[in-house]
């Protein structure tokens, strides 16, 4: 009855709103021709090998440019390792005796910092290339260690740990 007869498509007298790239016909035949309307088409050089899409060596790319510049984001490398301060501590700590550690409290008066210097000065020789700011809580780290693995006399430990809580912060006096 109807045979021939088409049913007009509701959508037929809108305008396309949107436009699709035209594909390639020849994509699966192993050419490597890239899509005709492809916003990359001249900053891309096609390669042959199946491996790659594109050569990144190719003179359609932006050069990346080298910067001798200091890295401000991160921090300066030391040349010296966590690991190798560590291994000095605990031979400096192995060596430690009573009368090492009432010297550094009468010359340090039991201040943090001053302690932190002292360490810094005669463990390490005011070696710039290492952060005094790891020293103190390395120094502290190490002998917890070899107070666990009980690698220290149990009389040094004792006092090494009464030198330690006796360190006080300096405060500022405030002024009225």
């Amino acid at each position: 009855m109807q045979d021939n007869i088409e049913t007009p498509n509701k959508y037929s007298s809108l305008p396309s709103l949107f436009n699709t790239p035209v594909q390639n016909p020849n994509r699966n035949a192993g050419n490597s021709t890239p899509i005709p309307n492809s916003p990359f088409l001249n900053a891309l050089t096609p390669v042959n090998e199946t491996k790659k899409l594109y050569d990144i060596s190719s003179t359609d790319a932006l050069p990346i440019p080298i910067s001798k510049e200091k890295n401000v984001h991160s921090p300066p490398k030391l040349t010296f390792s966590l690991n190798e301060i560590r291994l000095a501590c605990e031979k400096k700590l192995l060596l430690l005796k009573k009368e090492d550690l009432i010297k550094i409290s009468q010359i340090t008066k039991n201040k943090k910092k001053k302690v932190t210097q002292w360490f810094f000065t005669q463990w390490f020789n005011s070696n710039n290339d290492i952060d005094q700011n790891i020293i103190l809580r390395t120094v502290f780290s190490v002998f917890c260690s070899l107070r666990k693995e009980k690698q220290m006399g149990e009389e040094i430990s004792k006092e090494f740990q009464l030198f330690w809580n006796r360190l006080k912060n300096e405060r500022k006096k405030i002024h009225k």
